[in-house]
């Protein structure tokens, strides 16, 4: 299932950037052809849950449910393994002890969607490209950083290893407890969010404090052409972010 959503997403953004074709190359020797019907069956449930009114509202994004913090009261400090799970579950087993499990429960009632209404694949062509702009024309003092929700960690390591092997080496690793810790030095390039495998551990937020760029080495100046403003230390943003505010229509996943 997860593995339809990214392909679909993945698919569907080139295509809203202008793609006439996406090619597949690894994804093939990895799996077998098998992949191409993959990739249409998760296009396919994108472009109708795109309709689906009534879970944009609920706050599905796409193909992705909302989710929901752990409530257990020791979750952002106890990770699933050995001794830590084990207090962890005996936690949630008291919590579950006290719970009103009788109370009644709330069922939303099932909508349809009349196919016609489903957009086609071309109808969606280069829709997006009036969010494409110059790199340069982009305000810089606009930063996010990763902030990762412990009380939904599964301690897999993958953020730390993929912001350690192509990312600013930006997110330490408990050798406990096997939490990751965002440091300063996140440049909020969003890898870590991308190999993730849980929906919703990582989120981009809103930088809240003054950032200076690390370029590689002090005594390597800057070249020329370098626009002054990019080379300050970026200061905390607190204009509001309108790409945080934004409300995409339904069918704009």
């Amino acid at each position: 299932g997860d593995v339809y959503k990214r392909q679909a997403e993945s698919t569907l953004n080139f295509i809203r950037m202008g793609a006439d074709v996406v090619q597949i190359s690894s994804a093939v020797q990895n799996q077998d052809l098998t992949v191409v019907e993959d990739y249409i069956t998760g296009l396919k449930a994108l472009l109708y849950m795109g309709q689906r009114k009534d879970l944009h509202e609920h706050g599905w994004v796409g193909q992705n449910p909302p989710f929901a913090h752990d409530t257990n009261p020791v979750a952002a400090t106890h990770p699933r393994f050995g001794e830590f799970s084990e207090e962890r579950q005996r936690v949630a087993s008291e919590e579950g002890r006290s719970k009103d499990w009788g109370a009644p429960i709330e069922l939303t009632p099932i909508q349809s969607v009349d196919p016609a209404s489903v957009p086609k694949l071309g109808d969606l062509r280069g829709d997006s490209l009036n969010y494409f702009a110059n790199h340069m024309d982009l305000d810089f003092k606009q930063q996010v950083v990763a902030q990762v929700n412990d009380d939904m960690c599964i301690n897999c390591g993958r953020c730390m290893m993929a912001c350690n092997d192509t990312g600013y080496q930006a997110i330490k690793f408990d050798a406990k407890t096997h939490l990751p810790d965002v440091t300063d030095t996140c440049t909020g390039c969003a890898l870590c969010a991308g190999v993730c495998p849980v929906n919703g551990c990582i989120e981009m937020v809103p930088r809240q404090t003054e950032f200076k760029v690390y370029r590689g080495a002090d005594h390597v100046a800057p070249g020329p052409t370098a626009p002054q403003d990019i080379l300050e230390p970026f200061p905390k943003f607190d204009g509001p972010y309108p790409r945080f505010q934004h409300d995409p229509p339904v069918n704009k996943h």
